[in-house]
Order: C-alpha cells, then sequence, then structure tokens
C-alpha cells in the first residue's frame, strides 16, 4: 500500500495542480503490469494515493503469511480470495467475515481458496487478502465511467448489494467543483437517508464530497488508461467519522 501522509489542504493544492510525480510513477507501473481487470488490492493502492481511506489490510501468500499479517491487524479480520479472473468474490465463496481468532483463520483460509478453485479452476490466484474487519455505516456508490464523446462521467448513488435494483444514482462529467459534489448528493432519492431520515445521525456528507473530488481528479490524471472505476461499497460513518472503501473495481482501457 502507498504510504502518503498529507492533510486536506496538501492534498487539495496537489489535486489543482497534478499529483506527485513519484505518485503518478507508482500507479503508471500498477496500470502496466496488472490485467484487464485490476484486483481490489491494487485498485484500493491507487485510491489510497489519492487520499481516499481504505481499510487495513495486506495480500498474503500462504497461511503462515495470513496468520503473521492478522495478529498485526489484530482480530476480528475478514479473508479476500485475490484473482483477476474472480470479480464477484461473494458469488464465488471468496469472501469470509467475522474471524474471531487463529482457529477461525485457518479453517476460512483454506475455505475461501477451495471454494475459489472449484468456482474458478483456471483462475489464478494471487493470494488471500487479510483486512480489518470494517464498522458497519451507511453503503454508497461512487464510479467513473468513460464516454465515447464526453470523456470521463463520475457516478454517485446509494451502495451495497442493492445497488442495481435501486438504481438511485446523479452524473457529472469531470472535472468536478465542490459544488457538483455537494449536488450530485442531494439530487439522488436516497439523501434523506444520508441526512438521517428522521432518527439516524446525518452521514459524513464532507467526507463523500472529498470522494467525488479525489476520483475526479483520478479520472483527469488517468482519462487514457483508465475506463472504469466502481467503489462499492464506499461505507459512510456519522459527520466527522469519514468514510472507508470496503472494496472496489478498476477497468483498464483496451490496449494499455
Amino acid at each position: 500500500m502507498i504510504a502518503v501522509s498529507l492533510g486536506k489542504s496538501q492534498w487539495r493544492k496537489i489535486r489543482s495542480i497534478s499529483i506527485l510525480s513519484f505518485v503518478r510513477k507508482r500507479i503508471e507501473a500498477i496500470l502496466e503490469n496488472s490485467e484487464h481487470i485490476l484486483t481490489e488490492d491494487l485498485g484500493k493502492e491507487i485510491l489510497s494515493a489519492y487520499g481516499i481511506p481504505v481499510p487495513c489490510e495486506k495480500l498474503s501468500k500462504s497461511l503462515a503469511e495470513a496468520q503473521k499479517i492478522a495478529g498485526e491487524i489484530e482480530y476480528p479480520i475478514a479473508l479476500k480470495i485475490i484473482s483477476p479472473q474472480i470479480t464477484h468474490k461473494t458469488k464465488a465463496g471468496g469472501i469470509k467475515l467475522g474471524i474471531a481468532n487463529e482457529g477461525e483463520l485457518n479453517l476460512a483460509y483454506e475455505q475461501v481458496l477451495d471454494n475459489a478453485n472449484k468456482y474458478n479452476p483456471q483462475a489464478e490466484i494471487k493470494g488471500v487478502l487479510v483486512q480489518e474487519m470494517v464498522k458497519p455505516g451507511k453503503e454508497v456508490i461512487v464510479g467513473m465511467a468513460q464516454e465515447a464523446l464526453s470523456g470521463p462521467m463520475i457516478v454517485f448513488g446509494l451502495g451495497g448489494i442493492h445497488v442495481e435494483a435501486v438504481k438511485d444514482f446523479s452524473f457529472r462529467h469531470v472535472p468536478l467543483k465542490e459544488g457538483d459534489a455537494w449536488a450530485m448528493i442531494r439530487e439522488i432519492k436516497g439523501y434523506p437517508v444520508l441526512e438521517g431520515a428522521r432518527v439516524d445521525s446525518p452521514c459524513d456528507l464532507a467526507a463523500i464530497v472529498q470522494v467525488l473530488m479525489s476520483v475526479s481528479q483520478l479520472a483527469i490524471d488517468f482519462q487514457d488508461f483508465i475506463s472504469a472505476v466502481d467503489i462499492n461499497p464506499l461505507v459512510v460513518y456519522p459527520s466527522g467519522g469519514g468514510v472507508k472503501v470496503l472494496d472496489c473495481l478498476f477497468v483498464k482501457k483496451r490496449g494499455k
């Protein structure tokens, strides 16, 4: 994972000009050496470089390595299979949540590998992602899609497993201004859910705005290389609590 420790004001200044050259080189290397669809860990590394919060996690190549990482992160943890050919990890049985101790880890590690091999015997398994258990919150989706004539478009809506059924989205072309990002949040039908809807605490809408602005800049910086970005879900906490990327998908342009 790229470690970039910059404050919000510094990130705003950088994003208004360009990203740091060493960060760009790292992202270019990721894109150059990855499959057409990036694995989750690589996508999160790119998002982290743009200041978007991701869980504490690390890719393991063996059970012993997973045990070591789990000890560093501390239980409870989650395991996720990482393979370019398995993008629907839940359908493949490649996710185990709420693992409380090493005994459960040992069993879950073998299960996700076995499930993945049964789901797609030809899949290349890059490893198993060991991730902190992210506390629940409201779930939204932030994405980017390249349009043939007009270029990158940013997408926002309520997220999670029901995103396709609900289909509650707002859209803007890049570059986003901060006012555009706020408008995108407020115009979806599900906005009252984010605002608190009587009984809940209001979500950290400012943190969502920062993610929308960051994805807009990412789309501008790499519009010749990335055709789509899907952050789903982005978990949003009550006001002041920030956000965290639970899963993401990056698609490269053909021939890149």
